[in-house]
């Protein structure tokens, strides 16, 4: 069954008035999802169903069977391979699931670096900070980084190479002369990127 776009927007909780209403509107999306976020110094999963987009990928809206905090930053794994990282603006309970919204749109810190993959995490200040980065001993879950900020242990870190992406979780950061060294676990498996079409 769809779930209507007006049911998804009007969950109860905090109502906006008329000047804090979106200005984007939203469309419908469907299908599995997986989402991931960090708690007491780990993270977790859950699988859900996604329910409707922001136009301009301003947000989602998903259900899960347990709730996740207002605030938290998670990231979005569709069924077709899609990484989306953003903050859950709202999660309330209704017919036995919880109705989630999360903002994606997040301002952007760039990070100087070179390399020829990119990372990026979501930091506390709900930045999304975006740098590049060169791999060493991946097999081995070590990830060297070239640039002037390491992400910071326990977040979710999502690497995007030329033909696959991944999400990951930092375990041990150290840094190594001017470069910092990631320890990282993988969280879900690889998922190759789109590939431009040949002109």
């Amino acid at each position: 069954m769809r779930m209507k776009i007006s049911s998804f927007l009007g969950w109860g909780g905090k109502r906006e008035n008329a000047d804090e209403r979106r200005k984007e509107p939203r469309y419908a999306a469907e299908g599995p999802m997986k989402v991931y976020w960090r708690v007491d110094g780990g993270f977790t999963s859950a699988r859900g169903q996604l329910h409707d987009a922001g136009e301009g990928g301003s947000g989602l809206g998903f259900t899960l069977s347990e709730p996740i905090l207002v605030g938290t930053a998670a990231w979005i794994t569709t069924s077709e391979g899609e990484t989306f990282g953003g903050i859950v603006r709202h999660a309330d309970a209704r017919d036995g699931v919880y109705l989630i919204g999360a903002k994606l749109d997040l301002q952007s810190k760039i990070v100087e670096g070179w390399g020829g993959v990119q990372l990026r995490w979501i930091s506390d200040e709900q930045l999304m900070h975006v740098a590049s980065a060169s791999l060493r001993n991946g097999a081995e879950a070590m990830l060297e980084v070239n640039c002037a900020e390491a992400a910071p242990v326990g977040v979710l870190l999502l690497i995007t190479g030329p033909e696959v992406s991944c999400l990951c979780f930092v375990k041990e950061c150290r840094p190594y002369g001017k470069i910092f060294l990631l320890e990282v676990e993988a969280v879900a498996d690889a998922t190759e990127q789109p590939r431009a079409n040949a002109a």
